[in-house]
């Protein structure tokens, strides 16, 4: 029997280990010790990040794209709270100062990037076609402007950005612009030549994995879109006529999603004070609003 226990331990163990190293897979010993050596090491302009919570910076080396995580201490949150906080004529000393201080933060780790940019193959394949059929494709615009003689659109497609050379001469893209009301100028613009352009600075951030694949982000409506539902469905019930206890109801809901408990009150309020049938026209009248196109 101890044997048996002993056999069931280890397979626990093995698991855990395993299941630690997956967690660990892809990242790497810090290859620089501060964030300062790595942005020494980086191209010109560098490309970096940051958030509250960590700062990130790219570096290629042997052909393979590197990032390098340092965590924030509290140091760096009020250096870059200051920023926030100063005025107008404070505020390029506020960011020199954040950013030197960025400098000296350690390293946590370093991980290399799987994910790889278009083959010039594939690019010379988006020859002829147009900025618009681009975007509609799923292309971001990073930047367009004028190349000397050349006008260029800087298109983002995941991780990558490309340079699009169009058939557009500067005063034809100056026109464009002006006459836009878009927000994306020169969408019948045609190709002709497209050439990659670098890593973009999504690729500081850690919701960008390095196999080019993004975290799912959490729906912040998430629970408002459930708990309207579920409300919605209690009161039609009673517009059909079945007996609902809306008090014990509310009182289920509010245990389910305690963050929520107010929001419900005041769905429970209206429904008395409305009824069942303004208050359903008013909530469906309120969803196709806010599905109607924004002009």
């Amino acid at each position: 029997m101890k044997k048996i226990f002993a056999l069931i331990l280890a397979v626990l163990m093995a698991f855990t280990a395993c299941a630690a190293l997956a967690e660990e897979e892809g990242k790497l010993a810090p290859m620089f010790a501060t964030v300062g050596e790595a942005l020494d090491a980086s191209g010109d302009p560098p490309v970096t990040g940051n958030n509250e919570d960590y700062c990130s910076v790219i570096t290629m080396q042997d052909g393979i794209w590197y990032r390098h995580i340092a965590y924030t201490d509290e140091k760096a949150k009020e250096l870059q709270n200051a920023i926030y906080s100063a005025e107008i004529e404070e505020l390029e000393a506020a960011f020199a100062a954040s950013e030197e201080y960025n400098k000296t933060l350690p390293i946590a780790y370093s991980e290399a990037f799987t994910v790889q940019p278009m083959p010039q193959e594939e690019l010379d394949a988006l020859v002829g076609k147009t900025i618009g059929e681009l975007r509609a494709a799923g292309y971001t615009d990073a930047q367009s402007g004028s190349d000397g003689d050349d006008v260029v659109f800087v298109m983002r497609s995941g991780l990558f950005e490309y340079a699009m050379v169009v058939d557009a001469d500067v005063d034809a893209y100056i026109k464009a612009t002006e006459e836009d009301e878009t927000g994306n100028p020169g969408g019948d613009f045609v190709i002709k030549s497209a050439a990659f352009d670098g890593i973009s600075s999504d690729a500081c951030m850690l919701e960008y994995h390095t196999d080019g694949t993004m975290e799912e982000q959490p729906d912040p409506f998430a629970d408002l879109t459930a708990v309207t539902a579920a409300v919605l469905e209690k009161i039609q019930a009673i517009a059909n006529g079945e007996e609902v206890d809306m008090e014990a109801f509310a009182a289920e809901l509010k245990e389910q999603y305690p963050d929520m408990a107010e929001m419900i009150d005041s769905y429970l309020e209206l429904y008395k004070t409305l009824g069942a049938e303004v208050f359903i026209s008013m909530m469906n009248s309120a969803a196709e609003d806010s599905a109607a196109p924004q002009e």
